[in-house]
């Protein structure tokens, strides 16, 4: 599994380097450049969630054709209004 670790803190664990005046300028900006170039895991998709976006059961109800709201079916029984950004773990991602 891979290693979740902040950017933040990384910057910070490396500032006694770089904050140090003995540190070339070049070596300081290298080590800052390298630190943003690491890949970004997103949080949700971390903890095996799913946006609302991304989920095959986001979808617009039948009963509101001319409104852009969407509904979680999840339970399709009881649709839930959700927005994009929403996320949970009962989703799945949709096929693209």
């Amino acid at each position: 599994m891979t290693d979740l670790v902040s950017r933040e803190s990384l910057k910070k664990s490396f500032g006694f380097i770089t904050d140090d005046t003995a540190c070339p300028l070049h070596i300081a900006a290298e080590i800052d450049q390298s630190i943003e170039l690491e890949p970004a895991v997103d949080p949700v998709h971390a903890a095996g969630g799913v946006y609302c976006r991304e989920c095959e059961y986001y979808l617009k109800h039948p009963s509101f054709k001319n409104e852009e709201r969407r509904f979680c079916f999840e339970s399709p029984l009881s649709p839930k209004a959700k927005e994009p950004d929403d996320f949970c773990s009962d989703g799945k991602k949709a096929e693209t």
